[in-house]
């Protein structure tokens, strides 16, 4: 039976060949094939605008081989120009579909480059960002590079965590002990995240134990302000006017005066409350260039109130100028009080 099917099945494609062969539209069927073989040939190759550009040639030649041979069978054509129409559809749909797979999969492992770049390079890590960095895609090239960064900054973490703990100990205002706490917190979200991508690497997770043992002992943020204000306040307690060096009336009458002019002349309430002359001598200004004399400093600690406030302040290092007039120095002086003052207490001027 076999046998039958496929004698039968080679005699009509003879009948088909010899059938195109005698056929009047012969040049055109031939044409035909060989239009059929070049579309197929460029799907092979995913080239679907060359493959389907000849769809439309091929119907008007199957319209022009009728009309040439009105009795020419052109069914085999036919089912050929149909089987390619359905291929241009299916394979281009196959390979599009694959092609936006590849394009994806590049683009998630490029962001996962991008995120993970950004984690390395941030000063303040995020809960945001960590987030993306634990679920990137983490095959991309130049991953191992970046865990060689993660695990060559584990040999810094006692250093930086030496550093902090100096910064909580010490205590400031509170926008500074809110930055250190920032700070404090984010390098340890950094850890636990790094330790989260990395689970097998040792020095990692033990550089986010440290920084978790570090900030349970901080506390929170309103902990650390009340530790600091308690600090301050202590240090502030503590807090004395640096020792006068010389008693020496004439010279504290220069520093009276001039800082008197210079609250005047900035129109700052502000009333003297001590001087402290914390150098024996003037010290000599020269011109760098010819060694000529320009004039000569002194230097004082002096106590303050800043009346607008109502509190007392304290200039370590206030310094008074008297010019150099060619024989001998003015018999004014200036005074300069262009660096912060500290804040004081009152009752520990005397002390």
């Amino acid at each position: 039976m076999k046998k039958t099917i496929f004698i039968l099945f080679i005699l009509t494609l003879n009948l088909h060949v010899m059938n195109a062969q005698n056929s009047r539209a012969k040049i055109l069927v031939n044409a035909f094939e060989k239009q059929i073989e070049v579309a197929n040939k460029a799907l092979e190759q995913n080239r679907f605008k060359t493959a389907e550009g000849k769809i439309a040639s091929l119907e008007r030649s199957l319209v022009s081989i009728k009309k040439k041979d009105p009795d020419f069978d052109t069914s085999n054509l036919e089912k050929k120009l149909e089987e390619l129409r359905v291929s241009c559809g299916a394979n281009k749909t196959e390979t599009l579909a694959e092609r936006k797979g590849m394009r994806d999969a590049f683009d998630e492992k490029l962001n996962g480059q991008k995120i993970m770049t950004k984690f390395l390079s941030e000063l303040i890590i995020t809960q945001e960002l960590a987030n993306k960095v634990i679920a990137a895609n983490k095959d991309y090239r130049g991953y191992d590079n970046d865990v060689e960064e993660i695990q060559f900054r584990t040999k810094t973490v006692d250093r930086n965590l030496s550093r902090l703990k100096v910064n909580f100990s010490e205590g400031a205002d509170n926008e500074t002990m809110e930055n250190h706490f920032k700070d404090l917190n984010s390098k340890k979200l950094f850890w636990q995240t790094a330790a989260t991508i990395l689970p097998e690497e040792r020095s990692v997770v033990e550089a986010s134990k440290k920084y978790n043992d570090f900030a349970e002992t901080v506390g929170s943020l309103e902990d650390v302000k009340k530790t600091s204000k308690t600090f301050q306040n202590e240090k502030l307690a503590n807090k004395k006017m640096p020792s006068a060096v010389i008693t020496d009336a004439k010279i504290e009458r220069l520093f009276k005066t001039a800082f008197n002019n210079e609250s005047k002349d900035t129109n700052w309430d502000r009333t003297l409350l001590k001087i402290n002359i914390t150098d024996r001598g003037w010290t000599i200004i020269k011109n760098k260039y010819t060694g000529a004399i320009l004039g000569r400093k002194h230097f004082a600690a002096i106590a303050f109130k800043d009346n607008k406030k109502g509190e007392c302040r304290l200039y370590i290092n206030y310094h008074i100028y008297q010019q150099y007039n060619g024989s001998g120095y003015n018999d004014f002086a200036t005074g300069k009080s262009n660096m912060a003052s500290d804040s004081f207490l009152c009752e520990n001027i005397n002390k």
